[in-house]
């Protein structure tokens, strides 16, 4: 195989003439030992993900904190009112059905008791 070969890096030949690596100028590994650099550079990341992804549920919690306070106070007045409205309507039609059950009250009274005093 000679040159052409497997081998990279001095282009030596084994015995079997096959081309051999040298692996000092072969490719360059990646060293799995955490360096101060990767670490910082890991955490930064970390955090920029984990405060990014918590400034934004604490942003809608406060939208939607701030949205319920600023709606009650812009339409409390207009609930409170209707809520008086219905209230005074509630007890003007409860006190005018409660006259005309005590009317026909006093009427069907009325008939009993000329009606038993002609017997």
């Amino acid at each position: 195989m000679g040159r052409g070969g497997i081998g990279r890096g001095t282009g030596r030949q084994n015995e079997h003439g096959q081309g051999t690596t040298d692996i000092s100028t072969g490719p360059k590994y990646k060293s799995n030992k955490c360096s101060p650099t990767k670490v910082k550079s890991c955490l930064r990341t970390f955090l920029a993900h984990l405060f990014s992804h918590i400034g934004l549920c604490v942003l809608i919690v406060g939208y939607a904190i701030i949205g319920a306070a600023l709606f009650e106070r812009l339409e409390s007045g207009y609930e409170l009112e209707q809520r008086d409205n219905k209230y005074r309507n509630w007890t003007s039609t409860f006190r005018k059905i409660r006259l005309q059950y005590v009317n026909e009250l006093w009427n069907i009274t009325g008939k009993f008791i000329s009606h038993n005093i002609k017997a």
